[in-house]
């Protein structure tokens, strides 16, 4: 029986190409497992300070005038008060004190900034506070007038930017009532002392001074002087 060469060799042919395609590898690599993405954690607000005479007492500032010879504690830095609106004024309050070295007197005052929208200066020049059931009225100078402009913000669809005048205005207390002011504070962070800031023109404005912070003060000036032997 003759054997068909062509027949033969197309044989061959086709079975070494099938084991060809059966032992190659694909030329794409196997899939590695996708790396989830890294996820920064949540920073935590820091918690707003509590109000406590410990910590008016760690805010405190000292600086001397009179060529050295009046030292000048103040709280200017215990606390902020942000602004609420545009339709009343706003603004913050600390107390100072003066404290002569030589003789030991002290010079209380209550400083109050306000700050209010209006091209007219309002000109907080009295101060009406309620004393043992008694209304008071002390007059009240201004030290400093000027014009704050904050940078423009944005608040939705709405920019808002703007000039504001300020008023940095004290009235000032004696010895016994502040005093009295300081031995109000029992431990309750909330308590104040509240009083009206009296304009010539224009709204009046609530301020209020926590009782701690004048707590502080108090017990901060009578250790300086307890360390001049005065």
């Amino acid at each position: 029986m003759r054997i068909n060469h062509r027949f033969f060799f197309y044989l061959v042919m086709a079975l070494f190409l099938h084991g060809c395609s059966s032992t190659s590898t694909p030329d794409t690599s196997p899939e590695r497992p996708s790396t989830p993405p890294s996820v920064e954690p949540v920073k935590s607000a820091k918690p707003p300070p509590t109000l406590d005479k410990a910590h008016f007492k760690q805010s405190i500032i000292t600086k001397e005038r009179d060529s050295g010879k009046t030292i000048v504690f103040s709280t200017i830095n215990g606390f902020k008060k942000g602004k609420v609106n545009d339709r009343r004024p706003w603004g913050e309050s600390y107390i100072s004190a003066a404290v002569d070295k030589a003789t030991g007197d002290i010079t209380y005052q209550i400083n109050t900034i306000v700050k209010y929208r209006s091209h007219k200066l309002h000109l907080y020049r009295e101060v009406r506070y309620d004393s043992n059931g008694e209304t008071k009225f002390i007059d009240a100078t201004i030290l400093e007038r000027k014009v704050d402009c904050l940078e423009s913000t944005e608040t939705g669809a709405a920019r808002r930017s703007g000039c504001y005048p300020s008023e940095r205005v004290v009235f000032t207390l004696d010895q016994e009532q502040i005093t009295k002011l300081s031995e109000g504070y029992t431990g309750d962070s909330q308590a104040q002392l509240r009083y009206t800031m009296l304009p010539r023109s224009g709204p009046t404005y609530l301020a209020t001074l926590y009782l701690a912070e004048i707590a502080a003060l108090v017990e901060a000036v009578e250790e300086y002087k307890k360390s001049l032997g005065l």
